[in-house]
């Protein structure tokens, strides 16, 4: 039943602004209110709304035609095609040459699906090609399609499943969603950024790397000193560079296995206690070649969730580390810029450090300690390099041989005086370096008194 303006509800009058603000036609505005809410408006109650609203309508089509007119010429010959391509078919015909373009266009087949299938049902029941003709007003060569197709032999399947674009739609929303809730809880950094506030003049960072901790070759025994030492020097940190266990069960090189003296699961967990009683000691983690394995095939990352747990920052394959170090007492504090990854390109057996300069070409410039580990060789320098002192690391093993590096003939590692370390003073950026942990604590502890 049409309605005047005045009888407008609330949610109808709001919507019918909104339509014809969105560029609607007259007929257009009516199709939509008589889907939404079941009636229609008079034209000139509409053109009355619009002209209290002042609002104006879509304009006519190449100034001839309204939407309304093209409406009344085309019928029930409602095209499935878009609005704007309609316009562009009609644009500058006469009403007859409107009538014509819009029986081109169904006799192509562009008619609405519920009048295809009113043809087919009609055709089906026994009707005359001629009569649906007429019912419909359309040309029999376009109803002999109908009927040449109902004679032919065919398959028509009554379940099939298709989706549809809301479907789609409601797909790519919940992709969405789904990627900002997973890099939510992603705990991964680049950057790390640690104060430590402390009464004395000297800290040292101790570079802790590739233990493969269930391998028979790893000794264990020496970090666990190691660890006890650190535990019992104050000011006594650890970075670790990655390689937590060997992993080779889920790993690619299978071979590996038959050097591991207990399964990965048991390894995690010895690793974790191995890393909680170095507790507040460790600055940071990262993952290595080994713990990737296990992120890459069973999507669990050890070191990750060990900096997790110990609520320190997880840096991925590597990542920047600024470290800051106040005195007690004094205003200023010192800031050591730092780059630590697990490997680089670049490394050379005859020159360890040289990939620590590649990263200081690459990434950036500023860094004063550079670390890489992977290679499984402990070596420290300290170098006058472009026009400032730097550290360069390279992290060692505690895995002190294993088949592959006999093969190649490198020599067991010595632990026990290799492990990089350096200390840093707290009143003025200047760094020592020291190999072994112990000789480490011993130079800390004397360098404190």
């Amino acid at each position: 039943m049409p309605f005047n303006g005045k009888t407008l509800k609330k949610a109808e009058k709001s919507y019918l602004i909104k339509i014809i603000k969105s560029g609607k036609s007259k007929t257009r505005c009516n199709e939509l209110l008589m889907k939404k809410f079941g009636r229609t408006i008079a034209d000139r109650n509409m053109t009355r709304f619009a002209r209290i609203e002042g609002l104006k309508f879509k304009k006519m089509i190449d100034g001839r035609y309204s939407g309304s007119e093209i409406a009344k010429v085309r019928g029930l010959w409602l095209l499935n095609s878009p609005e704007k391509e309609r316009v562009e078919a009609l644009k500058g015909r006469t009403v007859s040459g409107v009538s014509d373009k819009i029986r081109h266009l169904t006799l192509s087949g562009e008619l609405k699906d519920g009048l295809r299938d009113n043809i087919k049902s009609d055709l089906g029941n026994g009707e005359s090609i001629t009569f649906v003709s007429k019912k419909y007003k359309i040309d029999k060569s376009y109803v002999s399609k109908f009927s040449d197709s109902l004679k032919e032999s065919r398959v028509e399947i009554e379940n099939l499943r298709r989706w549809e674009e809301t479907d789609v739609e409601d797909l790519l929303d919940h992709i969405e969603q789904s990627q900002k809730r997973l890099l939510a809880v992603e705990s991964e950094q680049h950057v790390a950024n640690i104060k430590i506030t402390t009464t004395n003049k000297y800290v040292a960072l101790m570079f802790l790397s590739d233990i493969h901790l269930e391998n028979v070759n790893t000794d264990l025994g020496q970090l666990r000193k190691d660890i006890s030492i650190i535990r019992d020097t104050k000011d006594f940190y650890v970075g670790f560079g990655g390689d937590l266990i060997d992993n080779f069960y889920v790993g690619p090189h299978k071979e590996g296995i038959v050097e591991a003296v207990v399964p990965p699961k048991a390894a995690r967990l010895a690793a974790g206690k191995l890393f909680k009683t170095i507790g507040d000691r460790l600055l940071w983690t990262i993952i290595g070649c080994h713990d990737a394995w296990d992120r890459d095939y069973a999507d669990y990352n050890l070191p990750e969730h060990i900096a997790r747990k110990l609520n320190i920052p997880y840096l991925g394959h590597g990542g920047d580390i600024n470290i800051t170090l106040n005195k007690k007492g004094k205003e200023e504090s010192v800031l050591y810029s730092m780059h630590a990854r697990h490997k680089y390109r670049g490394s050379s057996s005859a020159n360890g450090t040289a990939c620590c300069k590649e990263i200081l070409k690459n990434i950036d410039p500023k860094f004063d300690i550079v670390a890489v580990s992977h290679n499984h060789f402990a070596e420290i320098k300290m170098e006058h390099y472009q026009r400032k002192e730097r550290v360069f690391v390279r992290t060692g093993s505690y895995k002190k041989e294993d088949r592959f590096s006999n093969m190649l003939g490198f020599e067991p590692n010595d632990h026990d005086s290799h492990i990089p370390v350096v200390i840093l003073n707290t009143e003025n950026k200047n760094m020592k370096v020291v190999q072994g942990v112990n000789n480490a604590s011993e130079l800390l502890r004397a360098l404190n008194k």
